[in-house]
């Protein structure tokens, strides 16, 4: 199934950055406003690459993990919880009126 296979080695956290950092400056700079008007998404890359660096692409980005990290534990401990709770139902080890 489509499930069974891997993701290709470049997905994931590394480029979520770059197509955030993309997609904000297109967004927030539109051509209209007054902001640089890019050609494209392509564009918009190497431009960023060519006058900041390849570290402007990951701006920002430590506080986005913290919350990431903490919002994954919450919903890890909440299914944990909630998964003992119903087996200990069905079991019958717990009793609710």
């Amino acid at each position: 199934s489509r499930y069974d296979s891997k993701p290709p080695p470049n997905a994931g956290l590394g480029n979520a950055g770059v197509v955030a950092a993309v997609n904000r400056r297109l967004v927030d700079k539109p051509p209209s406003a007054g902001g640089a008007p890019y050609g494209g998404m392509v564009d918009c890359f190497a431009r960023i690459a060519r006058s900041e660096g390849i570290h402007a692409f990951y701006k920002g980005i430590f506080p986005s993990l913290v919350k990431s990290s903490v919002s994954t534990g919450a919903s890890f401990w909440l299914f944990t919880l909630t998964r003992n709770l119903l087996r200990s139902m069905y079991d019958g080890k717990l009793k609710i009126a």
